[in-house]
């Protein structure tokens, strides 16, 4: 799952440093660097209206009636039935920008300019200009747009339809992005590269009493690092984000894409998502109050990197180990030989290049149970550590709760348990988990498993017995959060009438924080979403916060 989640690290690095310093942006005859789009304004009303009522919880007619006495003013002459474009493009190295904005009266709109002494003034051919010091600003006010530049020749010819250069983003979004990475100059990358390198390069000075080891771990990783950013930058093909209210279908959510250059090694590392399928479909278990599962193949391009990266990070944990003074002598080959096993565990894991992991919380009846597991090369290593670090907390006499060896067997899997006794002082812990908390963890050939709760090695047991052993096709990253189900829980266990208050505005059902990633052509897109019941949520704790501030300073 980390390495999804690296790339739209380094992306989203990309984008800002690249789009930095050509903010300003150019005419739309050339390819654009960046693309914004702001949907027809009624739409837009239309869904902050029911975001507002729905966290406010006031009706919509209240709201519609604000949302008009506050945005009027500001959108007098605007045909609300058109989208808003602003497009930057740079021929050469110079930035500039290209707007269109639905209105047949600009002079309207720009009129409260006159108060700073800005005026618009006749720039001959049907042109307008408005002069601001170093800039000068041309219109061309058509019967249903208003088109505006830096450049006089990008707005002296404007298309019938500008729309279709905002490349489809309004059909989906109320606010999009989209900035296109190899449309920006070379010599503008290169310059950002440099920058970054510098900076780089000057934090990599050695450190105060550190080892010549952990300095050459650190500059290793500091120059991968670095070569991850200068691939995305010389692969990456765009880049973009979107926000989007959907009243009909009672949600909220932001989307970020990624495309990569056709051909190029981050164009494989994308395709290998499509292959995504899971062996361990039973954990991920129906009406489950939380869900998360990660699968998909690893693209021999990137097992590479990956391996570099954990031989990076072996060596700095080394240097670490061998030069802290307040590790025990007995204690340092231990932190060695469980370093050691996880290390080997995670470069075979790699190499096999799959990835496959998937976990469920539930809350049935009144308990709350987590089961989860996850594929990995020889999970006996981590179970021959794992019985060392009990192993060696025993001989030295630590206080340890209530653990059994090998409590259990399922196929090829060892389980062991631990049960963690909750004081009676804990009173609102031993609501929810009853007087003790139990945990299972456990070993199988190629799997580690985990389980919390009463009943937990049995649902594990049912899980693996379940799980569909041909593979279940998934999107390589999905996962959801019911935000009901986990108050409910609560409500019911807990004394607190904020909780139950709150549990009773959510509701069950449509109230769930989803989050997706799925494969696109030549890359991904990764989805967040937000429910109409976590949206109540929203709104309820905010009115509770707002009341309990009233009370504590009623002046």
């Amino acid at each position: 799952m980390k390495r999804p989640r690296r790339i739209l690290t380094s992306a989203l690095l990309t984008g800002l440093m690249l789009f930095a310093p050509i903010a300003q942006a150019q005419n739309a005859t050339v390819k654009p660097i960046v693309t914004v789009a702001i949907n027809r304004l009624d739409e837009i009303k239309k869904d902050i209206i029911y975001i507002a009522s729905v966290i406010s919880g006031q009706p919509e007619q209240t709201i519609a009636a604000t949302v008009e006495l506050q945005t009027g003013f500001f959108t007098q002459g605007l045909d609300q039935t058109k989208p808003i474009g602003i497009i930057g493009t740079a021929s050469g190295i110079t930035p500039g920008f290209y707007a269109f904005v639905p209105t047949k009266n600009i002079q309207q709109l720009l009129a409260p300019l006159a108060g700073f002494g800005l005026q618009l003034q006749d720039a001959g051919d049907g042109l307008l200009v408005l002069q601001t010091g170093g800039l000068d600003v041309y219109f061309n006010q058509t019967d249903t747009y208003c088109f505006i530049s830096n450049a006089r020749e990008s707005v002296a010819k404007p298309p019938e339809d500008p729309a279709k250069l905002l490349d489809g983003l309004t059909d989906t979004y109320d606010l999009a992005a989209k900035l296109n990475i190899q449309a920006i100059p070379v010599a503008q990358r290169a310059l950002a590269m440099s920058q970054i390198r510098t900076a780089m390069e000057f934090s990599l000075q050695r450190l105060p009493d550190e080892t010549d080891a952990a300095f050459e771990a650190r500059r290793k990783a500091a120059q991968d690092s670095f070569q991850q950013l200068q691939d995305v930058v010389d692969q990456l093909d765009s880049l973009t984000f979107g926000l989007a209210v959907d009243g009909e279908k009672k949600k909220a959510f932001f989307d970020v894409s990624m495309a990569a250059v056709d051909g190029s090694k981050l164009a494989q590392q994308f395709s290998a998502y499509e292959l995504a399928s899971t062996k361990l479909s039973g954990f991920l278990a129906e009406n489950a109050a939380a869900q998360l599962s990660s699968a998909y193949v690893i693209s021999p391009s990137e097992v590479g990197q990956m391996i570099s990266a954990l031989e990076s990070a072996k060596s700095q944990i080394d240097a670490a180990i061998n030069s802290d003074p307040n590790i025990p002598a007995d204690a340092r080959e231990l932190i060695r030989s469980v370093v050691g096993n996880l290390m080997e565990v995670a470069n075979g894991t790699i190499e096999d290049g799959e990835v496959d992991m998937a976990g469920s919380v539930t809350t049935d009846g009144g308990e709350m149970k987590v089961m989860a597991a996850a594929k990995v090369a020889n999970a006996q290593k981590l179970n021959d550590s794992f019985k060392e670090i009990i192993a060696a907390a025993q001989e030295q006499g630590e206080q340890l709760p209530d653990i059994k060896m090998d409590a259990a067997r399922h196929g090829s899997a060892t389980f062991h348990t631990i049960s963690i006794p909750i004081p009676p002082f804990e009173d609102q812990a031993q609501r929810i988990f009853g007087e003790s908390v139990d945990m299972t963890v456990g070993f199988g050939e190629s799997h580690i498993y985990f389980g919390l709760g009463n009943g937990n090695i049995a649902a594990l047991k049912s899980a693996i017995t379940s799980s569909d052993k041909d593979g279940v096709d998934v999107d390589p990253l999905s996962g959801y959060l019911s935000v009901g189900s986990f108050i409910g829980f609560f409500a019911d266990k807990l004394d607190n009438p904020d909780v139950k208050l709150l549990a009773e505005a959510i509701g069950r059902g449509n109230d769930k924080i989803l989050m997706t990633m799925t494969s696109e052509k030549n890359g991904t897109k990764y989805h967040i979403e937000f429910q109409e019941g976590v949206l109540r949520a929203i709104g309820t704790v905010i009115q509770l916060q707002q009341a309990n501030a009233a009370v504590d300073a009623p002046f």
